[in-house]
């Protein structure tokens, strides 16, 4: 094939030489990856198809109504006769696609200050625009059978790659594990441990080579650094940056920092628009291949232009996330702040400037202290779209600077520590982190 229509004539002659290939084809390409004519034909198959379930020539002709050139349909008439490798094609005819709107984007946005636009507005949309190219995934076809075939190798591959799971044994019973493609949100009272909860769930699945992008809109990123070292070590955060740590201590934490750095964890603070975050999760995919989670913390920060009120953010923020997820086939995490109506007798989930925010989420978890109890508090699952709700009493363990399921035998970090026992029993820590390695070999 020596250029690029021959390659679309090509493909539209092997789906009407064998119109079995078009299911194929539709999950791959769109009508927009063809050039005008050729674009044409195949909206036309693509008509056809709906209706009949099948194409010929003839019909072909007759819905397109002399629409097309006859050289351009003499032309795929004679590819229909050879045999063509059509997933190479189809991969030709994509990679020219994208570099047609790659061109497309770039000339209109030098277009655009040319005409004295603001460059840092033209700059976020020429971002937001590049992102939606990239992330285009294949096409599918929403009819009954092909839902079915496409159910059945979701289940299979499923059962050959399993979801991530989390790091709590009754609750990834009820829930299933970190779910591709679905939007979580954990609320919950100020200072009650959501922020501890997600990073203990993170630093986990960075155990299992995950890759996490944390969007910390609240905290500077330093400090979030630190969290996720005192998860691994049990040293304090106020003890990471204010006490002398003796010889072994300060051991434990390098040795952290260096498991640290060979992970793939990303920790934004500077990013706040929605569209930004976007942007930002899209690279770390197309750098890395996937991602696995993607925390916001926490929601009512995000920026979005054009709400009159936190209602109408949270309902857009909502759509959106929920967008990204589908979009990037990841697992999106947002923390939300309690709502002034919830009571703990409320049907409501209670997220602020709620409404949207429970309409959207497929996991509602929500955080409720135990009375009298500093430690403690409950993990209450109040939103599955695919199985029970429950709650699960949970604790703080090593200094607050984790967490664990009560009663769970299959948890680690057990041994405790109060704030004045750093110095004497950072040996424990040290065992704890080198016990978290030989699993992570193991694994």
């Amino acid at each position: 094939m020596k250029n690029l229509f021959e390659v679309e004539a090509a493909i539209i002659g092997a789906i009407i030489d064998r119109p079995e290939l078009f299911l194929k084809l539709n999950e791959k390409l769109s009508p927009s990856d063809f050039s005008p004519q050729s674009r044409l034909i195949f909206t036309a198959i693509k008509e056809l198809f709906s209706e009949t379930g099948k194409v010929d020539f003839p019909s072909l002709l007759n819905k397109l109504n002399k629409k097309v050139d006859a050289s351009v349909l003499k032309a795929i008439a004679e590819y229909g006769g050879f045999t063509v490798d059509v997933d190479n094609a189809a991969e030709l005819l994509k990679k020219a696609s994208l570099k047609r709107k790659l061109e497309s984007a770039l000339s209109g946005t030098l277009k655009q200050l040319s005409q004295n636009a603001e460059p840092e507005e033209t700059a976020r949309k020429l971002e937001y625009t590049l992102c939606q190219i990239l992330s285009q995934k294949y096409r599918y076809n929403p009819e009954i059978p092909d839902l079915l075939t496409e159910y059945e190798l979701f289940v299979r591959e499923l059962k050959r790659n399993p979801w991530l799971p989390l790091p709590f044994t009754r609750i990834q019973q009820a829930i299933g594990g970190i779910i591709p493609g679905t939007f979580w949100i954990l609320g919950g009272y100020t200072s009650r441990g959501k922020t501890s909860t997600v990073v203990e769930l993170a630093t986990y699945l960075l155990k299992k080579d995950a890759v996490v992008v944390h969007f910390s809109l609240e905290e500077e990123r330093k400090l979030t650094v630190s969290r996720y070292l005192a998860n691994l070590t049990g040293i304090p955060i106020l003890a990471q940056l204010k006490e002398k740590l003796n010889g072994e201590a300060a051991r434990t934490l390098e040795d952290a920092k260096t498991y640290l750095s060979s992970k793939s964890l990303y920790i934004y603070d500077d990013v706040f628009d929605l569209q930004d975050i976007y942007f930002r999760s899209q690279f770390v995919q197309t750098e890395k291949g996937k991602i696995d989670l993607i925390i916001i913390d926490y929601i009512q920060l995000v920026r979005i232009h054009g709400c009159r009120n936190l209602t109408e953010k949270m309902d857009a923020a909502a759509i959106t996330f929920r967008e990204i997820s589908k979009r990037l086939n990841t697992t999106v995490i947002a923390i939300s702040q309690i709502g002034r109506e919830y009571t703990r007798e409320s049907a409501a989930i209670g997220f602020k400037g709620s409404g949207g925010l429970e309409a959207a989420c497929d996991i509602g978890l929500w955080i409720d202290p135990v009375p009298d109890k500093e430690r403690q508090f409950y993990l209450k699952l109040r939103k599955h779209r695919l199985g029970p709700t429950g709650i699960f009493l949970m604790e703080f363990t090593n200094t607050f600077t984790s967490v664990r399921e009560v009663n769970d035998k299959n948890t680690k970090n057990e041994f405790d520590k109060t704030p004045g026992q750093i110095e004497t029993s950072i040996d424990e820590s040290r065992e704890f982190f080198e016990e978290n390695l030989e699993e992570i070999d193991e694994y």
